[in-house]
């Protein structure tokens, strides 16, 4: 589940102090203090909308967040002596993170 990746993604790189994740739409917004919120309400979304099983949701997530930290793992590196800032295949440049889904 890309929900699961992304997730493992800001759990790593912004830990505790990450600030909340608001997904707005036109009808509603939804406002998730952790990424576990996030990815367990996208999860229901796909059960209750008739997208998957609860059990793909549920193998989904494992999959998800075990990619979400191979790609931490692989990309972003750190940067110089300060293990808490990373940059993006080799780039040392000041790096902003944006992240789409």
């Amino acid at each position: 589940m890309s929900a699961a990746a992304v997730g493992a993604v800001i759990d790593l790189e912004v830990g505790k102090k990450m600030p909340a994740i608001v997904v707005d739409s036109d009808s509603s917004m939804l406002r998730r203090l952790t990424t576990q919120e996030y990815i367990d309400d996208v999860g229901e979304a796909r059960i209750l909308g008739g997208v998957h099983y609860r059990n793909s949701v549920n193998v989904g997530k494992a999959m998800g967040v075990s990619i979400g930290k191979l790609a931490v793992q692989r990309f972003f590196k750190p940067a110089g002596n300060n293990p808490t800032q990373h940059h993006v295949n080799g780039d040392s440049r000041k790096r902003v993170s944006v992240f789409y889904w």
